[in-house]
């Protein structure tokens, strides 16, 4: 398996990826024609070079290596001996690639190709390419040509670039309601989510023509989809049932994001059953996080009350309101955390959708009170100003309360990757799915962007100084010294 140009597989084309067609037309060809080898690829000039997916560090550093032994045979090397002196070339820039071809100028090959592995090698791309591409636990398979995917338009319209994921499989998809009204108030929504997907006027024509529409009572027989309030989503094959929940939520920001399957209903379900689960899920998510052997409990509901937890926290040790402390942190950035319409909805489903004993919660039950897991309503939490018991407390920094949420978010990845392996099977899944539940800033990057800039051991010495009553000696073992001793 060969590795080239991965942002493609997320919709996205970086500056370096600059080749001798138009870059549209290439996007267009690989939304068009998903799977090819990579030997065609290459042929066709997709990429100048692909490597090994298995051992492609390995791969791209013996290929770096001899590249660069090759570009000192040239004339026109980076560094150049004149007088006996060490003179560098200036710098180019996909600053200066971009103003030099728009001017029309040419770029040789050998430039294309320094100026690829600068960008790929960096630090930033890689965090870029973690939060944009889609991640899988194995190559997705694909359904049958022509087969039929029904999708409910009952309660709530699909996700335009779940759609689109589909449909570039070669499915044809039935959408169905019960009242003709509601069909065709939701088809237009399809219609036009559809047409913003769409590169070009013909790819849109090329997607409408796979899909159809029907009044229907009752859920037909075959493949079904349905997409819940609530961001839960309900995959049907035959007799057989998978229900998942969106943690990202409503998915504007063009991501599919990590979902998790809240329950399964395989009656003696077949491989290729499984099979045609996992194609779902390829297309619906980046990645899929799966039920705990030993907290019966959806991770999204104890991850998000552990930070609510925290927000009752901060208050307390503050002279400022609840409403007070999300206004900063939704002036830095955090999308879940700091709206309070989240917060209100979350413990609404939570109220109606969990009826799990607190004595079940495990190494929960350390991160926040029996109280709190009961509040059934954001009203309880909000009062218009602070209580007069709280006068003499701290007032939060915007800054600062962000980085306190920060360091709990990276603390929590590392925590569920090591006590629920089976559950996040793969690396990065953990920090994904915190990630999406939490709304992390944008402008922090990623949680694993976040720890190599603050470093580790102010994130390990934070987590103590704040939360160490919480980490037993076990927490400890399992985070295998990422946080000190004491």
């Amino acid at each position: 398996v060969g590795l080239g140009l991965p942002e493609l597989e997320a919709g996205l084309l970086w500056p370096f990826c600059l080749m001798d067609r138009n870059d549209t037309v290439v996007l267009e060809f690989f939304l068009r024609t998903p799977t090819i080898s990579s030997d065609l690829a290459f042929e066709i000039g997709l990429f100048d070079f692909y490597l090994d997916i298995f051992d492609w560090e390995d791969a791209a550093k013996s290929w770096l290596t001899n590249y660069l032994e090759f570009q000192t045979q040239k004339r026109d090397r980076t560094l150049r001996l004149i007088r006996g002196k060490t003179e560098k070339k200036p710098v180019v820039t996909v600053s200066n690639i971009d103003e030099r071809l728009k001017s029309g100028g040419k770029l040789s090959r050998e430039v294309l190709i320094d100026q690829s592995l600068r960008v790929i090698f960096n630090g930033s791309y890689q965090e870029w390419l973690s939060r944009s591409i889609r991640v899988s636990e194995g190559l997705a398979p694909s359904l049958p040509p022509n087969a039929i995917v029904w999708i409910s338009l009952e309660w709530r319209v699909p996700p335009s670039l779940v759609l689109v994921h589909l449909l570039r499989f070669r499915v044809h998809l039935v959408f169905y309601a019960s009242a003709l009204t509601l069909l065709q108030e939701n088809l237009m929504k399809v219609m036009e989510g559809l047409k913003v997907r769409a590169t070009s006027q013909s790819q849109f024509q090329q997607m409408w023509e796979n899909i159809q529409w029907v009044v229907s009572v009752g859920t037909p027989e075959g493949t079904s989809l349905c997409f819940r309030r609530g961001n839960g989503c309900e995959v049907r094959v035959g007799q057989h049932i998978h229900e998942y929940l969106c943690v990202l939520g409503d998915r504007k920001s063009g991501r599919l994001g990590v979902g998790e399957l809240m329950s399964a209903h395989l009656p003696g379900s077949s491989h290729e059953v499984k099979r045609v689960f996992h194609f779902f899920e390829s297309c619906l998510f980046d990645a899929v996080v799966r039920p705990s052997l030993t907290i019966p409990c959806a991770f999204v509901a104890l991850l998000r009350t552990v930070f609510l937890a925290e927000l009752v926290r901060c208050r307390v040790e503050s002279k400022e309101s609840i409403i007070s402390l999300l206004e900063k942190l939704r002036a830095a950035g955090w999308q879940f955390i700091g709206s309070s319409e989240s917060w209100e909805h979350f413990l609404e489903q939570r109220k109606t959708g969990q009826a799990l004993d607190y004595s079940q919660l495990g190494m929960f039950c350390r991160w926040f009170s029996r109280g709190v897991w009961e509040i059934g309503e954001w009203k309880k939490l909000k009062p218009r100003r602070a209580s007069r018991s709280f006068q003499g407390g701290k007032i939060w920094g915007g800054s600062e309360i962000s980085r306190n949420f920060a360091v709990l978010a990276c603390l929590f990845s590392r925590l569920l990757l090591a006590r629920f392996p089976e559950s996040f099977p793969f690396d990065g899944l953990s920090e994904r799915f915190v990630e999406d539940a939490m709304g992390f800033p944008h402008g922090l990057g990623s949680i694993r962007g976040y720890q190599s800039r603050v470093g580790r051991v102010f994130v390990g010495h934070f987590s103590v100084h704040r939360w160490g009553d919480r980490l037993n000696p076990e927490d400890r073992k399992l985070l295998g010294g990422w946080v000190p001793e004491s």
